[in-house]
């Protein structure tokens, strides 16, 4: 979707801009156009330059953004007449003191080139990070790490030699590692390494998490455990199955089928198949099909009772898949915090997130005083990409 540039006296000014254009010189032209018009019309309040922060996606992208406005601004003044006549009616100026307001924020822009913000939003949160790093316990000399997988092998490491002189945390993983076991589906029922795969899946559930703004539901305190379920499934379908074959009635492939995987235990591959509704071929004559209703309804109490518990199953395994994981994530987490500071280091991602329950503390005028700027309009491109955290 185009952002759409209407005359400068129809503006409204809200604080935020998000400009969706479409991909290529067209997009970059029309951002161009929206940064020239908060800077220099005389009827956007609070417009000097450090009031404006343009956001997109990539460095390259903020460099080429920043070189287009100082192209355009250097042209209008040598009096570019295309570029005259798109930026006159934006801004409400004649030619003349357009000329001459692109001179003066040129100079402007080079004599203090840091108050130009056009930047990637990945470097605005780090910088506003740095600006209150004291407050977060980190030197304002921190680095700040783009990939956490070095964060989290040195903290796999040192929790893993804590382990031997930890009875607590030893406790703890055989209890994870249970959890893995039970949860795993008949095809995976052993694990060899189970301290790997919950390193593996916590480096993803860390990577997960840290782009979302909300916080990880509590553990369940509810509901049976995943393994009776299975058990009562697999009950509930012999019971129906025993039914069936007394019946006398033409028994389907698709049912046939299902009977087979209910006798080699894959309960996930059974509850997939709907086969069990229709367990039974309807009959051809009058006394065939009253037959065949006749026990349809006898059928039906356990196959309402599968459905229930398929139904129940379903989201407690979905709810305690990746229960070890979080509770590993929990675990692990006090021991990444330590080796950032003890390395100096941070996680990108960990910097949205404490920046998230900082401002919500309500502690915005520190940040703005920290940093030396009051921001009123933001621009922001590709704004699809958006993790929810970063807005």
């Amino acid at each position: 979707m185009a952002s759409i540039l209407l005359n400068d006296t129809e503006l409204q000014f809200p604080n935020f801009t998000i400009v969706s254009a479409s991909a290529g010189s067209g997009k970059t032209h029309t951002l161009t156009l929206k940064i020239l018009q908060l800077l220099m019309s005389p009827n956007v309040p609070h417009n000097r330059l450090n009031n404006v922060l343009a956001m997109t996606f990539t460095k390259n992208a903020a460099t080429e953004m920043r070189q287009r406005v100082l192209e355009y601004l250097k042209k209008t003044y040598h009096g570019n007449k295309n570029i005259l006549d798109q930026l006159c009616p934006l801004v409400s100026m004649d030619e003349a003191n357009l000329r001459t307001r692109c001179g003066e924020l040129i100079e402007t822009i080079l004599q203090d080139y840091s108050a130009f913000q056009v930047q990637t939003i990945d470097s605005f949160m780090a910088r506003v990070f740095r600006a209150s790093a004291l407050e977060f316990g980190f030197s304002p000399t921190l680095e700040i790490v783009l990939n956490s997988r070095t964060i989290l092998d040195a903290a796999f490491e040192q929790f893993s030699r804590e382990l031997a002189t930890d009875p607590s945390k030893q406790q703890l993983l055989e209890e994870l590692t249970d959890i893995l076991v039970e949860n795993q589906n008949t095809s995976s029922r052993y694990i060899w390494n189970p301290f790997q795969k919950l390193s593996d899946e916590v480096r993803n559930l860390y990577n997960t998490l840290s782009a979302q703004s909300k916080e990880v539901l509590p553990s369940s305190e509810n509901g049976r455990q995943v393994t009776i379920l299975r058990r009562e499934i697999l009950d509930t379908f012999h019971q129906l199955h025993t039914l069936v074959r007394d019946s006398g009635l033409e028994i389907t492939k698709n049912y046939e089928n299902a009977a087979a995987v209910a006798q080699a235990g894959e309960v996930d591959k059974l509850i997939e198949l709907k086969s069990i509704n229709k367990p039974v071929k309807a009959g051809k004559s009058k006394t065939e099909k009253e037959k065949t209703e006749e026990w349809n309804t006898r059928f039906a109490p356990l196959q309402e009772k599968f459905s229930s518990l398929a139904a129940e199953y379903v989201v407690q395994q979905a709810y305690h898949y990746y229960l070890p994981y979080v509770e590993a994530h929990k675990l692990f987490r006090g021991t990444i915090e330590q080796i950032m500071r003890r390395n100096g280091q941070v996680n990108l991602s960990d910097v949205n997130r404490t920046l998230l329950h900082y401002i919500s503390e309500e502690i915005v005028p520190q940040v703005y005083f920290y940093l030396g700027d009051a921001i009123y309009h933001y621009l922001i491109d590709e704004f699809q990409d958006t993790a929810p955290v970063q807005w």
